[in-house]
């Protein structure tokens, strides 16, 4: 599949998820990758030890930024900034969250009277200066108590420095202010309207950058523009005491001395740092997916954060090893889910769906079917024709059977994984997932349900939703399928289906049982439990990564997701995690053979708003922030293969997902 990838381009650095509903801290254990996956938005040096934030209110601390321990912040709220006052750690994030620890270890919430988003944190040496959206700014003494200062502005305020004489907060417009008090703040003339995201002050003038635009000033009043050479959005800005570094997307950091002539390093990694700060000995940054890299100069960086970081689309249990598969076609393998070994599968096409023969693995993907007799050696095998772009695999005990989630309706069959039969399966539409009840299959799509004795001749049933099913499992007692939307569905024989109410919107990509309870986990951290998949309560796991494939393995649950993730859970989800309502509302999309237009619902104009395409097995290919209006929102689908999609637009607290089909 053609995966398109459009970075962000307003806070992409920043604003990784909504928080509309606080979530409490789960049980689950991060595998992969390490030392955990969540995005790290900030980083500072205490003279003693370093401390990292970052999205769902992780906190990790280090002595050298190597060996690193994550901490327990007692928050769920996305961490965004966080300073040292030289006595305490004052960290800040979405929702008004304000933090104070003395160690790093023992964190304390306090009250910042209001709920706006805060952004960026400084210490002048007597008081603490926040800013975030909305023009906010707040000011504190001791981190305890805070008091809300005008700002005359109603623009989001980013980022925000120290001089030693003035404060300078920068945001979004090109919005520059100064205050040499913290109380009162004159607004200054940027000369441009592109956002600033960051800026630093490096003992003799102050710099800013942000949406392809640098900036450089003696005093905070006069303002020069400088070229970057790149048109990339830079997000963050760090003086080493010798250097300047910049931190932007695609891997790539830039360098200066002077803020004037710079110069792009090369990371060897596609994760730059959205944070770096200097230790006296290095200089340390963290950022997306977990990085945290190091450097002695700014030029030469290592990483310290271990293990994949590709999408990771199906999960297996062979009853002595887990085998992984996902995109580039990345294969991971574990005997017991936590020591993790990539293999080579000799292809870079996405794999989507693995199963246990039980003599053989079998993973197929996106035109490949690879077969392994013990997750380390892999062989292509041939299906016989060049129309099928496989999603799921399942083995009946005699049989191998594979579906197509390319709309093509494509079903195969093989008694042992190298010779393949096409089967008739009567639909020319996509096929997500396939299981085996005993007696019979039962595949599940795109608003379809088809079952079948023996995987030769199928027969369509009515599903009772229009919505696209994307997983199946069986019970012993019945058949649950699950799908965008929030859809659970059970039947007792295939025949018969029922629409149970699942209390969430949000799209739900796999789902398995344990012997005592159906778990299913989708997009925006969402997972669900039920003891007999008619009653469901809505969990949360603290991850900012959809979840892709959950199995039991008789002793822990083992889920996998995007940017290489691997969480376990030997326990009962249900005792960890709480409660969380989604909300439903549509809206209507218009497709062009180049374009998807949306209207934006009321309540959503004039906001900040997140906007995504996804492909049905949940990974996404195009995303943009922008701003609400009363003409809706258009993103660029030209390079989108024909098929089905999801559509999802966020903002206001509310999240809003609709399934569009591209037929050109």
């Amino acid at each position: 599949m053609i995966r398109v990838r459009f970075p962000k381009i307003i806070l992409a650095c920043l604003l990784i998820a909504l928080c509309g509903v606080s979530r409490a801290q789960s049980k689950w254990t991060w595998r992969n990758p390490l030392p955990q996956g969540n995005g790290l938005n900030a980083v500072t040096w205490t003279g003693t030890q370093l401390v990292a934030v970052g999205e769902y209110g992780t906190v990790l601390t280090s002595p050298d930024g190597i060996v690193w321990t994550l901490r327990n912040s007692g928050v769920t709220n996305h961490l965004i900034s966080i300073t040292w006052t030289g006595k305490q750690l004052v960290a800040v994030g979405f929702n008004g969250t304000i933090l104070t620890s003395s160690d790093g270890v023992t964190w304390t919430a306090r009250r910042s009277g209001t709920t706006n988003r805060l952004i960026s944190i400084t210490w002048t040496g007597k008081q603490l200066v926040a800013v975030g959206f909305n023009g906010t700014i707040l000011t504190s003494s001791d981190g305890v108590t805070w008091t809300a200062r005008r700002s005359g502005t109603t623009n989001h305020l980013i980022s925000i420095t120290w001089t030693d004489t003035q404060l300078v907060a920068v945001g979004f417009y090109g919005t520059i202010l100064t205050s040499p008090d913290g109380i009162n703040w004159t607004m200054r003339t940027s000369g441009t309207t592109n956002q600033l995201l960051a800026v630093t002050w490096t003992g003799t003038q102050l710099v800013a950058v942000g949406d392809s635009v640098i900036l450089t000033s003696p005093d905070g009043v006069t303002w020069t523009p400088h070229s970057s050479g790149t048109t990339y959005v830079l997000y963050s800005i760090t003086w080493t005491g010798t250097q300047l570094v910049a931190g932007s997307f695609n891997g790539t950091m830039l360098s200066s001395p002077d803020g004037v002539t710079w110069t792009p390093r090369n990371l060897g990694t596609t994760n730059a740092p959205r944070s770096i700060t200097r230790t006296g000995t290095q200089l340390v940054g963290v950022g997306f997916n977990g990085t945290i890299l190091t450097s002695p100069d700014g030029v030469t960086w290592t990483s310290h954060s271990s293990g994949t970081e590709t999408d990771l689309n199906s999960i297996t249990w062979t009853g002595t090893q887990l085998v992984a598969v996902g995109d580039s076609g990345a294969i991971l393998t574990s005997s017991d889910g936590i020591t993790w070994t990539l293999r080579s599968s000799g292809t870079t096409n996405e794999l989507l769906s693995i199963t246990w023969g039980g003599a053989q693995l079998v993973a197929v993907g996106a035109g490949l079917i690879l077969t392994s007799p013990d997750g380390v050696t892999w062989t292509p095998r041939s299906s016989g024709t060049t129309n099928y772009f496989l999603s799921s695999i399942t083995w009946t005990g005699t049989q191998l059977v594979a579906v197509s989630g390319y709309g093509l309706g494509t079903i195969l069959t093989s008694p042992n994984g190298v010779t393949w039969t096409s089967r008739s399966s009567g639909t020319t539409n996509a096929l997500y997932s396939v299981t085996w009840t005993g007696t019979q299959l039962v595949a599940v799509g795109d608003g379809l349900i088809l079952t079948s004795p023996d995987g030769v001749t199928w027969t369509s049933r009515s599903s009772g939703t229009t919505s696209y099913l994307t997983s199946v499992t069986w019970t012993g007692t019945r058949l649950v399928a699950v799908g965008a939307h929030g859809a659970t569905l059970t039947s007792p024989d295939g025949v018969t289906w029922t629409s149970r109410g699942s209390d969430t919107t949000n799209f739900l990509s796999s789902i398995t049982w344990t012997g005592t309870q159906l778990v299913a986990v989708g997009k925006s951290n969402t997972i669900l439990t039920s003891p007999d998949g008619i009653n469901w309560t809505v969990r949360s796991l603290v991850t900012a990564s959809d979840l892709s494939s959950i199995i039991w393995t008789g002793t822990q649950l083992v889920a996998v997701g995007g940017g290489g993730t691997i969480l376990t859970s030997p326990q009962d989800p249900s005792n960890a995690l709480t409660p969380q309502l989604g909300q439903k509302q549509n809206i209507s999309l218009r497709l062009t053979p180049s374009q998807l237009f949306a209207t934006v619902p009321t309540n959503m104009s004039g906001q900040e708003v997140d906007a995504a395409i996804y492909t049905m097995v949940g990974s996404k290919v195009v995303e943009q922030n922008t701003v609400g209006s009363t003409d809706g929102v258009s993103m660029p689908i030209n390079r989108l293969e024909n098929g089905g999609y999801f559509f999802e637009l966020k903002g206001s607290g509310k999240r809003i997902v609709e399934p569009f089909h591209i037929s050109r």
